[in-house]
């Protein structure tokens, strides 16, 4: 006689989607988590149309900046910087923070 046997496997995947918000420049850096916040009719749509399309990616996702291991969804914003150099500009975090 034979015995059964239940063979498990848990499989993790995740997306990750970036979109650019403009915010109006009389936004000071500090305030710009609140206005994502106040005004997310102006971008939540565009935000959920590339998560659609965006591909499927094994593993939790996690990085240095999407940290929150025990989240089922994170909402993050990073404001940034431009500095014109000789042929683009070049883009730096300045301030950022979890939504």
């Amino acid at each position: 006689m034979s015995r059964k046997v239940l063979v498990s496997s848990r499989v993790v995947y995740h997306k990750t989607v970036q979109i650019e918000v403009e915010v109006p420049s009389s936004i000071i850096t500090s305030e710009v988590d609140n206005w994502l916040n106040e005004n997310d009719h102006l971008w939540i749509d565009k935000m959920s149309e590339k998560r659609d399309w965006t591909i499927i990616v094994e593993g939790l996702g996690l990085d240095d900046k999407m940290n929150e291991a025990d989240a089922t969804h994170e909402w993050r914003y990073d404001v940034l910087e431009g500095n014109l150099n000789d042929i683009e500009v070049e883009f730096t975090q300045v301030y950022g923070g979890h939504l």
